[in-house]
Order: structure tokens, then C-alpha cells, then sequence
């Protein structure tokens, strides 16, 4: 074998180990991405299942908060309960017998399973009284929602100042699921010891409701006797006559002028004003701090001008007459009225118009 035959045999053996090796480290390589991809997989499955985790226990809590709000999680004993309540709230706040009916259709199931039972609740008696059964409704430990309400004056002349309440209420029936037993939840009626009154109300106190709502509300209508006209004893024969009231102000002169266009330079501002009824009048200019319309025009917007008379703005809005003009408030020109009013904070006011 000679030297050449020699190299070229060591060549190829040194190729093939190449190859070899060529092939092996990408076969390497792709385990370790794949490797990744599942690693990054678990975390993420691992993520969402934490998060999962979190809701459950949130979930959990607040089932147990609103069991603890709930008269119970039997539909039977929860009407039963509650049909002797309101019977009892009735009485002590010396209504007449209150007609009770409970909803005997399936009870209502929300999205989260909570259920409610709707009842509704009609009787007579006075204002007082009538705020006084709402308010120790609302007064309960456990949930009660007020749907529909309705008070109105009895019919019967009889009972003059009596009103009539249709009020309708929903409460919640708290059933048990997978996560947390029927038994594992503890409503007012399982609970031992007394829990404060909740507090719920905008006012804590009764008195401070029954002041506020006035009787007049619900009485008849009576309405205010008119004042009897007074004589005026007018003067006979020949003495003095009583004087004449005196005649309206005349309107300004510019009234009927239309506000056309608006001119800016850096020498000043001014509007132009048309007379319509003669096309071939020539236009008014009037800057800013001149008379306008009775008053002094203060401000140019390219939607119209703002004149001042007596404290009080006044928007000429662009193509109407000087005297369509309208009070410049915030809710109806809100652009405008932001405007002058950033204006007036850097000046330091707006220069009064006459009078």
C-alpha cells in the first residue's frame, strides 16, 4: 500500500467519524428542545393549576361567608321560617295582617348555584309603620333583597291615612355542591351564638328614616287657595292719575345683526356681523372688549362669540342673530366654557360688560 492509498483511507476514516458525530449532536439537540417544550409545558399546566387552586379556596370562603348570611339551606324550613318572621315584623310595627306568599315554583338558580326564594309580602297601616316593617326587613341577619314596591293610598274613605305596601323580596337558599357539604355550612339558624345586627342601611337609626320621608307624600291633593284680588281705588274726578308702568328697555341696536365670521391676527380678534335685512349694508366689526349686544364681547371661538353683561356669558353661536344668543353654560357648550375659564384663571378675570 502506498503513501497515497494510505491518505486516502485515513480521509474517509476521519469523515465518517465526523458524520458520525454530526449525526449524534443533532440527535442531542432535538432531545434537549424537546426536553424544553415539556418542561415549559409543566410549568404552564402547573401555573393554571395554582390559579385553579385559588379560585376553589375562594370559592370556598365564599360560600361560607354567604351561608353564614343564609336562614338555611332547606327550601321547606326556609319558608317556614321566614313565613313566621314577617308575620312578627308586621305586628311590632303595628300593621295589619300582612298577606305572605311564597314562591312555590322551582326556586331560582343562579350561575353560581346560589338560589332565591321569592316571596311578597301585602298589608295596610300608616306612613310610619310602613317604613318601620322595611326597616326591620333590612335589619335582618340574613340576606333579604327588596325587588318591587309599591305604596299607595286605601281606597276606602274609612281608613283615611292608611296606605297600602305590595312589596316583593328575594332571600338566598344556599345549597351544598361538590367542594362543600350541605353539613359543612353553618347558617343562622345552625349558629349558637348571636352576631350583631348588620349594617346595611345608609341610616342606623329608624328616627332618622321617618324624618325624612314627609307624609305629605302619600295624602290627597289640596290645592292652595288662590289670593283674593285686591281693589285698587282709582282716582275720581280730576285729581292725578295713577302712573303708567314703565315701558320695556328697548332691545340693542345690533339685536338683529347674525354673527358671520370670526377674525384673528396678532393684533387682536373681532367678529364680523351681517344685517340680513340689508344685504347691502356694510358689515360691523366688532373686537374683543367692545360693546356687543348690550354687553362686552369677551371671547372668540371659532363656533361663535361670548359677550359679558352684568357678570353673566352669554354664547352667540356662529350664523344666528346677536339676540338668539343663549346663557354659556358647561353642560351645553362644555369646549367653549372650558376655554374662557382657563382663560380667565391666567388673566386674572374677564372685564365686566356695562351697566
Amino acid at each position: 500500500m502506498n503513501p497515497r492509498e494510505k491518505f486516502l483511507i485515513v480521509f474517509l476514516a476521519i469523515f465518517g467519524l465526523l458524520a458520525v458525530g454530526r449525526t449524534v449532536k443533532r440527535s442531542y439537540e432535538a432531545k434537549i428542545d424537546g426536553l424544553d417544550d415539556k418542561i415549559s409545558s409543566l410549568v404552564k399546566k402547573d401555573t393554571i393549576a395554582k390559579a385553579e387552586k385559588r379560585r376553589a379556596v375562594k370559592g370556598i370562603n365564599e360560600w361560607f361567608e354567604t351561608g353564614m348570611q343564609t336562614i338555611s339551606t332547606d327550601l321547606n324550613q326556609t319558608k317556614e321560617r321566614l313565613r313566621d318572621k314577617l308575620n312578627e315584623l308586621a305586628s311590632k310595627s303595628g300593621m295589619g295582617q300582612a298577606i305572605i306568599k311564597l314562591n312555590q315554583k322551582e326556586d331560582k338558580v343562579g350561575k353560581n348555584g346560589v338560589k332565591a326564594l321569592e316571596f311578597r309580602v301585602t298589608s295596610e297601616g300608616r306612613l310610619q309603620q310602613v317604613v318601620q316593617f322595611l326597616f326591620n326587613i333590612h335589619r335582618q341577619h340574613y340576606l333579604v333583597r327588596c325587588t318591587h314596591l309599591e305604596i299607595g293610598l286605601v281606597s276606602d274613605k274609612k281608613k283615611q291615612g292608611q296606605l297600602k305596601m305590595d312589596a316583593h323580596f328575594e332571600t338566598l337558599i344556599l345549597p351544598s355542591n361538590k367542594t362543600v357539604p350541605a353539613k359543612m355550612i353553618e347558617t343562622k339558624l345552625a349558629q349558637t351564638k348571636p352576631a350583631e345586627v348588620p349594617d346595611r342601611l345608609a341610616f342606623a337609626s329608624l328616627n332618622d328614616y321617618q324624618k325624612s320621608i314627609k307624609p305629605e307624600l302619600f295624602e290627597a291633593f289640596k290645592p292652595t287657595p288662590r289670593p283674593r284680588p285686591t281693589t285698587v281705588q282709582r282716582p275720581t274726578g280730576t285729581g292725578p292719575k295713577p302712573p303708567s308702568p314703565p315701558k320695556p328697555p328697548p332691545p340693542p341696536p345690533d339685536s338683529e345683526l347674525a354673527l358671520r365670521r370670526i377674525l384673528s391676527s396678532p393684533r387682536g380678534q373681532q367678529v364680523v356681523l351681517e344685517d340680513e335685512r340689508n344685504k347691502n349694508a356694510e358689515d360691523k366689526r366688532v373686537e374683543v372688549g367692545e360693546t356687543l349686544y348690550g354687553g362686552t364681547l369677551v371671547f372668540v371661538h371659532p363656533t361663535g362669540a361670548v359677550s359679558d353683561k352684568q357678570g353673566q356669558w352669554r354664547f352667540h353661536p356662529m350664523g344666528l342673530k346677536l339676540k338668539e344668543c343663549k346663557p354659556l353654560t358647561k353642560e351645553d357648550y362644555p369646549a367653549v366654557f372650558h376655554e374662557l375659564s382657563k382663560l380667565q384663571q391666567r388673566s386674572g378675570g374677564i372685564t365686566k360688560g356695562p351697566g
